[in-house]
């Protein structure tokens, strides 16, 4: 029987609609998740996070859909992590690409993760931005990281804030 801290409970009670569960899952795995998409995306360290919260929300998504009823501990759950991971890598890159080669009237679709989510899940994480958000002391990183959820680009940012873009 697996018990109470077990990856196992986490996921059957983020399967029962327990949106709590994700927290620990979030705290175990995430650090794990963003080393893993930097290494498909050398040299993106900002961009690595945004594939790994999606993986993230993805997963969360379908566990509340119950579409894992056979995910047998913690091992399958890091394997299922590594795949999302890795294909929503995949698919940053490819559309990185095609916004490259796409002339400026032509428009991409916006992946959104979760827009429309479950309201728990909306709810949990929302709190686990307010909760970063909360984090940082300096208001000028506020700024930033506010205008990066926004999906201003590093360089537009940069010229909102007044520094260059390595600063």
């Amino acid at each position: 029987m697996p018990g109470e801290g077990s990856i196992t409970v986490w996921v059957n009670r983020l399967s029962a609609g327990d949106p709590d569960a994700a927290g620990p899952l979030w705290q175990r795995y995430f650090g794990r998740m963003v080393a893993l998409a930097a290494g498909r995306l050398p040299g993106r360290g900002a961009d690595a996070e945004d594939v790994a919260l999606s993986a993230f929300f993805q997963f969360c998504r379908a566990a509340a859909e119950n579409r894992f009823a056979r995910l047998g501990g913690r091992d399958d759950l890091w394997h299922l992590l590594v795949v999302l991971t890795s294909r929503k890598a995949t698919d940053w890159r490819r559309r990185q690409t095609a916004r490259k080669r796409a002339s400026p009237h032509d428009t991409l679709p916006d992946d959104v993760p979760g827009a429309a989510a479950d309201p728990a899940l909306s709810v949990l994480f929302a709190d686990q931005v307010r909760s970063l958000f909360d984090r940082l002391d300096d208001p000028e990183l506020r700024q930033i990281a506010a205008l990066k959820l926004d999906g201003y680009s590093n360089e537009e940012i940069a010229d909102r804030v007044g520094c260059t873009v390595r600063t």
